[in-house]
């Protein structure tokens, strides 16, 4: 009885550190563009009286045309401003793609599936399996050597 008492105890606690309690929530449309972990926020909207309406924060999302070297074609995809700022940062679409971490695009279906296409035409170019982890380390290491 006590184990049951416990565990409900931890379930209805990692209940309340959900996104639900924290006021955010990913919709389904975050899944077919990038938006990065961005999430539409909940609270309220205080008055100088102090009366209190509900409101949301919605991210930043706009309609991005990307071309892609690897696939040789236009992209476009929908994307927030901060996705706009890591693409830039990476140097790309392809090098985001290719060399993010996978934490980035796992709320993103079409990232995922975009991903995955990058990958085979680059395994069929090359004749060896993808590793992103041994891209990075080479390309950091190239990088470093113009520095």
């Amino acid at each position: 009885k006590k184990k049951k008492k416990k565990m409900l105890r931890y379930v209805m606690s990692e209940a309340m550190r959900s996104a639900y309690g924290q006021g955010l929530s990913t919709p389904k449309r975050a899944h077919r563009g990038v938006w990065m972990g961005k999430r539409i926020a909940t609270g309220n909207r205080i008055t100088f009286s102090d009366k209190r309406s509900r409101r949301r924060w919605v991210p930043n999302v706009v309609r991005k045309n990307f071309y892609s070297g690897i696939l040789q074609r236009e992209v476009s995809l929908k994307v927030t401003a901060r996705a706009l700022k890591t693409i830039d940062k990476y140097g790309g679409l392809d090098a985001f793609i290719m060399y993010s971490k996978k934490k980035l695009l796992e709320d993103s279906d079409v990232g995922q599936e975009l991903r995955k296409e990058m990958e085979g035409v680059w395994e069929e170019a090359n004749g060896k399996k993808w590793n992103a982890s041994v891209a990075r380390y080479l390309s950091r290491k190239v990088y470093l050597s113009l520095l």
